[in-house]
């Protein structure tokens, strides 16, 4: 089944119908609105996953006896 096969068998044909119509119906968002969120909706290249610091642990340090 198709995502749109899917969202029609949800919410049946009278809302998905009401949903296209609304979307047909609004005006286009401005040019600045669309350069955020192409910025926003940019795909970023892959990191690397960030590896755990591993540290060694300092060696005992002997303190003076207080007397």
């Amino acid at each position: 089944m198709t995502p749109a096969e899917r969202r029609r068998a949800l919410l049946g044909d009278a809302v998905v119908e009401e949903i296209a119509a609304r979307v047909d119906a609004a005006p286009a968002p401005p040019e600045e609105v669309i350069i955020a969120l192409r910025r926003i909706l940019a795909p970023t290249p892959l990191q690397a996953p960030a590896r755990p610091i591993r540290r060694k642990r300092p060696a005992p340090v002997d303190l003076p006896d207080a007397a």
